[in-house]
């Protein structure tokens, strides 16, 4: 009991000190963990903790959504908004039909854009090439 108290006292303060960087790719990992969950749940027929988590996932990518500004961000935002309203959409899909393959190709794109957002905070750059797992995508994103 006292561990899980320190540890939730941990995360929040992690959060609370993290920059914006920092927050993001928390974000992305936080979404990729309840996603992980959500599909384990699935295999274990537990629909209520299954619920659980893919509603905190929608959560996490329904605020980075919030959190794009398009004035800044230009095309990058609407690319990414697209991207996002797509993962949500796949996400309900998969706690409505059980289906572990909306999780799993969710799973794949987090993955791609918390791999990206690395690289420009490492590097300073936004002309990376788009994921090979956003092929299918193209079509929704540019819509």
């Amino acid at each position: 009991m006292i561990n899980a108290y320190l540890a939730k006292h941990y995360q929040m303060t992690e959060v609370n000190t993290a920059d914006q960087k920092r927050l993001i790719l928390m974000c992305y990992e936080g979404a990729i963990e309840r996603l992980q969950k959500g599909k384990e749940r699935i295999l274990d027929n537990r629909p209520d903790e299954r619920t659980t988590h893919l509603s905190k996932a929608r959560e996490i990518i329904t605020e980075l959504q919030c959190a794009l500004n398009f004035e800044k961000g230009g095309q990058i935002a609407k690319n990414l908004n697209a991207i996002y309203t797509y993962i949500l959409k796949r996400i309900f899909e998969a706690d409505v039909k059980n289906d572990i393959s909306a999780i799993d190709e969710v799973l794949v794109m987090l993955r791609d854009l918390k791999s990206a957002w690395e690289y420009i905070f490492k590097n300073g750059k936004v002309d990376i090439p788009e994921p090979a797992s956003y092929q299918e995508q193209r079509s929704y994103v540019s819509a």
